[in-house]
């Protein structure tokens, strides 16, 4: 019996010792490092902004109770789901097709026209982005570093983002599993997986849908900022409010992608694409050869890997009022290029029971941004940001000038294209 024990106990060193060797082997590639790539803060922070404020994420996770929201305006147009990609599988992958000529909005919450007029009309006096909403609902779940520029003036809080800022980009692998590429111009470093990503969504979401658009009580708010050839993406926009109590009523614009009906009745949902890059880096499971067979096991594996994506999106799904969410499961044609993708599957969930899939409880997420809407009633009136850490799982508040990034210049609209 020692024998055998002390077989078992060299073969587990034998092992381990393999493991370290691959180990040893990835950090002498000059390409690939052990550094944690998330270390650079968002924005840079000007020694003249004033800390004012720090919440540990940990501190966020309180709950609130909030009765459902109520949709205001309803903007934009919609079409229907193509139920035919619901018998998509792995061994009849669909090409999924760029859209080159589909203009995507994403303009932030002071610059939305029909929230100015809600805020003249005192119809809330808290006003964000359903972007910005989950990307602060779902702060403790992120450990890459971002920020929200916050403006507090006449009774009235506006959280926007920054021009120059990624929080449009979808993160790949945030939680686990990071790519360590360090050359920037390969397809896997973290930056260009990013832009993969969000770009496959946007392909992702223009593609599910089919026929005629059914339009929404008002026009597209942002029409005027189309350019011939280009159209606008078929999404509409809710605007919609809550009672967060203590006099705080908040609106949040939230996109729905389409709607399909059923029983006579339409329902509106939400749609995203989780991708694979190449399960060999990511940790992932391969994708066509166990998502028939175990797709219980590769969402487990991209919920721990992409928590926080799949969080904010969740998150979207709840506040938008949708009763679905649609989930495509998208992998490059070649893991080599990321110019080519296929979609393998979807997958409809009730945004609920996706929601308690994730061990996500919707009263926490409400908890989550009134600590924050607190935090920034307790200041003075003026601009504050609101920075993720990059090194210690906080929030830092800032109290900065009102022309603190005048300076930058971005777009508010994004192409639907895939790289070159």
């Amino acid at each position: 019996n020692n024998s055998v024990q002390r077989g078992g106990r060299t073969g587990q060193l034998r092992r381990q010792s393999k493991r370290r060797q691959r180990f040893y082997r990835g950090r002498r590639n000059n390409r690939y490092q052990q550094d944690d790539p998330k270390k650079d803060p968002s924005v840079e922070v000007d020694e003249e902004w004033k800390l004012v404020n720090t919440i540990e994420l940990s501190a966020l996770r309180v709950a609130l109770q909030v009765n459902e929201g109520e949709t205001l305006v309803s903007c934009g147009e919609v079409m229907e789901w193509d139920a035919s990609y619901e018998r998509v599988n792995p061994r009849g992958p669909v090409d999924l097709r760029p859209a080159p000529d589909v203009q995507v909005f994403t303009t932030t919450t002071s610059e939305d026209p029909v929230i100015r007029e809600l805020a003249d009309q005192k119809k809330g006096n808290i006003f964000v982005t359903d972007t910005i909403a989950a990307t602060l609902m779902c702060a403790p779940f992120s450990t890459h570093s971002w920020d929200v520029v916050v403006t507090k003036k006449n009774g009235q809080i506006f959280f926007d983002k920054r021009l120059n800022s990624r929080m449009d980009y979808l993160t790949v692998n945030e939680n686990w599993n990071e790519s360590k590429e360090t050359e920037k111009e390969s397809v896997n470093h973290t930056r260009r997986l990013s832009e993969e990503a969000t770009f496959i969504n946007h392909n992702f979401m223009n593609q599910v849908v089919k026929g005629n658009p059914v339009t929404m009580q008002r026009k597209n708010p942002f029409l005027d900022a189309v350019q011939p050839p280009m159209k606008p993406a078929p999404i509409a926009y809710h605007y919609r409010r809550w009672d967060l109590s203590g006099g705080r009523n908040l609106v949040i614009r939230c996109e729905i992608n389409g709607y399909e009906t059923r029983k006579g009745a339409r329902k509106f949902f939400i749609a995203r694409a989780i991708n694979e890059w190449n399960s060999k880096l990511s940790g992932n499971i391969d994708y066509r050869l166990k998502l028939e067979s175990q797709s219980g096991a590769v969402l487990a594996g991209e919920m721990k890997n992409n928590t926080n994506k799949l969080a904010k999106w969740t998150t979207k799904a709840l506040i938008s009022g949708a009763d679905q969410l649609k989930l495509g499961y998208v992998t490059r044609v070649n893991s080599s290029s990321n110019i080519s993708h296929h979609i393998l599957m979807t997958q409809r969930y009730k945004a609920k029971d996706f929601a308690n899939l994730m061990g996500i409880k919707t009263m926490v997420l409400w908890g989550t941004l009134s600590k924050i809407i607190s935090a920034i009633n307790d200041q003075p009136d003026g601009s504050y940001l609101i920075l993720r850490d990059p090194s210690e799982a906080v929030l830092n508040f800032h109290a900065i000038p009102e022309d603190a990034f005048d300076h930058e210049t971005g777009n508010d609209e994004m192409e639907t294209v895939q790289e070159e």
